[in-house]
């Protein structure tokens, strides 16, 4: 039976150096008949929107993808992606079971020390992908090893649905005195637990926690020429509201601000100072 009929496409969720893109986007046509037959939904950052704020996009489609390929190469283990709080994030959901991480080995490179070393790899025998001749081979033995990794998130997805509703089943008391008792028993107003938003939340957001002194401290280092305020936290901890609130604090004083997302700048920009400004 093919695997689209009995479940929605396992999400695929790009994690590479923008200096590997060319690799990357020779890897999607490779990938193109899965996600045709609606086996896979890929995703990676250049499919953000624009408005978009992204690094609760990123987040969202971390945490939702139940497959994560790791693009290694040198850039990939010399950046903070490697080491940074969104592959441990990947690393926990791989020990539950929730996705399957896949690292991808596109070029030489000693990888025996990183957080997923202990992983299985891709292309076969992890041979780096720039060694292949040609590389179509390398890409199609990584279609193969997505398109089981699929199969086997979607047998999981079945499995625990298929549970769920065996739990529920059992559960149910269908006895006469039990419907006795539900038609005799008054009817109460049972209150209804509020959704915690994904991603930022609005300035006005009840959902916001203040942490003094946190955001004090932030709006008056704000205020300093050439202040440097780095924020680092877990996921779903309010990074990105607490910068919105900083440059609204800003803003309100006087200044302007701007907003450089720089895991979708061009690298060539960086260089120059005169192309960056």
């Amino acid at each position: 039976m093919p695997l689209n009929c009995l479940t929605e496409p396992v999400e695929v969720f790009f994690f590479y150096s923008h200096k590997d893109e060319k690799l990357r986007d020779a890897l999607e046509p490779h990938l193109a008949m899965l996600q045709q037959q609606g086996v896979i939904k890929s995703w990676h950052d250049r499919k953000i929107s624009a408005g978009t704020e992204w690094a609760g996009a990123i987040d969202d489609k971390m945490n939702s993808a139940g497959i994560i390929l790791l693009l290694v190469s040198a850039n990939f283990l010399a950046s903070d992606y490697c080491y940074d709080i969104e592959v441990q994030r990947a690393m926990e959901r791989h020990e539950a079971g929730d996705a399957r991480v896949i690292p991808i080995i596109l070029k030489p490179v000693d990888w025996s020390g990183a957080p997923f070393a202990k992983l299985q790899a891709f292309p076969k025998d992890a041979k780096p992908v720039t060694t292949w001749s040609p590389r179509d081979k390398a890409f199609l033995d990584i279609a193969q090893g997505i398109q089981g990794a699929a199969q086997a998130m979607a047998e999981r997805l079945r499995d625990k649905v298929s549970k769920a509703s065996t739990n529920l089943i059992g559960t149910q008391d269908t006895s006469l005195a039990s419907v006795f008792q539900l038609k005799e028993a008054p009817s109460v107003a049972v209150p209804r637990a509020l959704d915690p938003p994904e991603g930022s939340v609005s300035l006005n957001s009840p959902f916001y926690i203040e942490r003094p002194p946190v955001e004090s401290d932030c709006y008056n280092t704000i205020a300093n020429p050439r202040a440097l305020i780095r924020i680092k936290a877990p996921r779903q901890m309010g990074k990105t509201s607490l910068m919105q609130r900083i440059l609204q604090h800003a803003r309100q004083q006087g200044q302007r601000t701007a907003c450089l997302n720089f895991q979708s700048v061009n690298v060539e920009y960086l260089s120059s100072t005169d192309l960056f400004l």
